[in-house]
Parts: structure tokens; sequence; C-alpha cells
């Protein structure tokens, strides 16, 4: 049985993938168009026609990689959200032996901004992914990916926790972070203040049931 996040993995899968330089070039023409039309016109000037015209390719050859724009959007989104998971579980790998934990939840946050600021169309995308509530998997396995990177961690600095505490305190987390990061990003540049707060509130979170009482 097909589950929701192999049904819209496959919706995101390109028709075929660009070999050779020029086709790569191509395809990066294409990805970066979509992008800049979501980002600067939103969704509704979403189709494939307007980021043919703006990537400066025939639309044929934007339908020879994509069937239609719901396919492109969905693989921006994969994307997106696979180097989001990616990242956090990088980062992972060192929280159960840093020497401050506190510390790694901060350097963690200031991480995922400086990830947000390489990705600028990130945030306009996550947007649209969110507005179709098929795709909307894409959005939740890149969560469950960053959610089970920590747990290791959370039982090394906190041995009194369950697995199932520590996946619900790392799951509150990484829903937080992301949604806090998604309404600091609205504007630029991004709300720092917001982002400070967000580091106050995770940590008096944290201490709440990483430290033994």
């Amino acid at each position: 049985m097909t589950t929701e996040f192999e049904a819209a993995a496959d919706i995101a899968r390109p028709l075929r993938n660009p070999t050779q330089s020029r086709a790569r070039a191509t395809f990066a023409k294409i990805l970066d168009a979509a992008v800049h039309i979501l980002s600067t016109e939103g969704l509704s000037s979403f189709n494939t026609n307007r980021i043919a015209g703006e990537a400066g390719v025939n639309v044929a050859t934007l339908y020879s990689y994509f069937a239609n724009k719901e396919s492109l959007l969905a693989y921006l989104a994969t994307r997106f959200e696979d180097k989001r998971a990616a990242s956090i579980e990088h980062r992972a790998e060192q929280l159960g032996t840093h020497s401050n934990w506190e510390q790694w939840f901060i350097d963690s946050i200031d991480a995922m901004v400086d990830f947000r600021l390489r990705e600028p169309g990130g945030l306009a995308v996550r947007q649209a992914l969110m507005a179709m509530p098929h795709l909307n998997e894409i959005d939740r396995e890149s969560t469950r990916r960053a959610t089970e990177a920590k747990i290791p961690g959370l039982l090394q600095i906190a041995p009194h926790l369950s697995e199932s505490t520590a996946r619900t305190i790392s799951h509150i987390y990484t829903l937080s972070v992301t949604a806090v990061l998604d309404e600091a990003f609205q504007k630029s540049p991004h709300d720092e203040q917001m982002v400070e707060q967000l580091k106050i509130m995770t940590l008096a979170f944290l201490r709440n049931h990483l430290t033994p009482a």
C-alpha cells in the first residue's frame, strides 16, 4: 500500500533527470524561475507558461522534465525540506556529546536561521506547499526526520526520560522552531527579536524536561 509520503514523492519525481551540462543548466533555470515567481508573485502566478517564459525556455522543454506545475512545486518542496532535515540530522549527531546542551540548541536555531538566509525562496516554497494539502506529507516527513534525529542525544542528556517523552520533546521543539522561523522570515530582513525570544522560550521549555527535579 502506497503511503501519503510515497504518493507525494512520486509526484515530485522529474520525468527525466538532466545528465549533460547544457540540460542541467536548463533544469536549473526552470527551478530558479519557479522559485522567483513564487517569491515575488505568489502561487496565483505559478503556471507552466509563466515559469517557462521567466526561465527563457520553451514550455515543451519544461514539460519534458515536469508533467505539470504541481509536480514542479512538489520537487521544489522536496528539495528544500530534504536539505532542511539533512542539516538538522547532521547537527544532531553532536547533541549527546556536546559540552553544553543549552548552547547546542541555541546554535541549532542560529544554524536554521542561516539555512533560511541561504535558501531565500524557501519560505515561498513552504507557503505554496502548505496550500496544497495532498502534498503536506513532504513537510511532515521532514519534521519526522528532524524529530527522530534528536532523540538519541536527548536520551544521553537526560537518561531519566522515556523514549516516548524524548520524542514528544523533540517534536515540539522542531514544530516550534519551524513555525516561528516561518513567521520571522515573512519580512526582510527577518525579525531578529522574534528569533531571540524563540531561544529564550526554547531553553525554558527544555530545562523543565531535561533537568532532573
